[in-house]
């Protein structure tokens, strides 16, 4: 059999074993609840200023309508296009759309640049 000085060594290392085991699962579980907590708050915090961004770019105009509308008789006017052929490129679908939308950012940077 084993001496008493050998039993207290294998207790005592069993203690030490299970206590540093326990420290690592507390302080994992409290350092994942704080990810949670600081990711959580976080996307609050953009989600706030996401809709206060949205809010103050909405306000300035009356509806949405009214916002593409001025800003297609805008660059129509001082670039001499007509709202029609703008309007039928901005509301254009299917697999050209991608080139509109892209004709359509090119025809409004020529036109604010040459204002």
């Amino acid at each position: 059999m084993r001496s008493l000085r050998a039993r207290l060594f294998a207790a005592t290392l069993a203690a030490l074993a299970l206590t540093l085991a326990l420290t690592i699962a507390i302080g994992a579980v409290l350092t994942r609840r704080q990810v949670d907590r600081n990711q959580s708050a976080q996307l609050a915090r953009r989600a706030d200023d996401f809709a206060t961004q949205r809010r103050r770019d909405v306000s300035s105009y009356s509806s949405p309508t009214q916002a593409i509308s001025s800003s297609i008789a805008a660059s129509s006017v001082s670039s001499g296009r007509s709202l029609a052929s703008r309007a039928t490129v901005a509301s254009s679908s299917g697999p050209s759309a991608g080139r509109n939308r892209y004709s359509r950012a090119r025809m409004l940077a020529t036109a604010s640049s040459s204002s």
